[in-house]
């Protein structure tokens, strides 16, 4: 017995059959069996916490990262942003006092989007913030080209406008799907939904434009894998790594797609982010 415990074997006790000296010897012995492998296993549990604890660590640095150079990207403009909000302000008293509704909406909405895009990536929004984010993208694009050009359907699952979820997740998804997906496209149209799972909260971003090729979903997938921002400041591929960082889940996204059908881009969130309140220290976008 003691040759085993001497290669590390603690598995095993000594069988106590005389009560004499020899007793309190073997049960001193299987009592320091005992201690010596509950200790070993606690270094193991804390050796495997700590190895979590630093995993985790470094995921929180490589989200931080990865908005502060989004953020960074989306302020290149060398114009002061209270200037540029100010200047659009201007423009709508002028449209109104000339009586040209439509160009005051264009403006206001101009200021909105801009509003929202500016503001704290590392504060969480609510679905209902990224839906009027993506709304008012959406006008933007009807205004300039015409409704005619696609059309946008959503529909939304009763109670989760205060689902949580990274700030600036949905526009990127729509504006990929309207520029890649829709490109060419006649009669092109684009829905966006969130409902409840039994796995938890899905958000679907459809489009019924050329689809992509498994070598693009594949490309797109390893670069979020690798960090990296993808095309544009909100690339798909920044979606997906910032959301595999929030939700600490290997795959929150899944892409289905097929060449000349169009692209579903759908969102899976646990469930907890349904029942979470507004963060205290995220303010609405007041109006220009």
């Amino acid at each position: 017995m003691a040759q085993r415990f001497s290669r590390g074997d603690f598995s095993f006790a000594i069988p106590v059959r005389y009560y004499d000296e020899v007793c309190h010897l073997t049960e001193a012995f299987n009592l320091m069996s005992r201690s010596l492998a509950r200790m070993i296993q606690d270094l193991q549990e804390k050796s495997a916490l700590e190895a979590r604890l630093h995993q985790r660590e470094l995921e929180n640095l490589a989200m931080q990262n990865m908005l502060q150079e989004t953020h960074l990207a989306l302020l290149q403009s060398q114009i002061n942003p209270h200037f540029f909000f100010n200047t659009l302000n201007v423009g709508v008293h002028l449209a109104t006092l000339e009586k040209a509704e439509r160009t005051a909406v264009f403006f206001e909405k101009v200021g909105r989007l801009f509003r929202y895009s500016l503001g704290k990536l590392e504060v969480a929004a609510t679905l209902g913030e990224e839906l009027e984010h993506v709304e008012n993208y959406v006008a933007l694009l009807q205004m300039r080209f015409g409704k005619r050009v696609f059309l946008f359907h959503r529909e939304i699952e009763p109670g989760l406008a205060a689902l949580c979820l990274p700030r600036l997740t949905l526009q990127p998804l729509v504006e990929n799907a309207y520029l890649h997906g829709l490109a060419g496209r006649p009669e092109g149209c684009i829905e966006l939904l969130a409902y409840r799972t039994e796995a938890g909260i899905a958000i679907e971003v459809r489009d019924n434009g050329k689809g992509m090729a498994p070598e693009k979903v594949a490309e797109i997938l390893q670069a979020a894998g690798q960090g990296e921002r993808g095309t544009g400041a909100h690339g798909l591929s920044s979606v997906i790594a910032r959301l595999r960082i929030w939700t600490g889940h290997e795959d929150p996204v899944a892409i289905e797609t097929q060449p000349g059908e169009g692209t579903t881009v759908r969102l899976l969130l646990p469930p907890r982010f349904a029942s979470g309140e507004k963060p205290a220290d995220e303010k609405d976008p007041s109006p220009i």
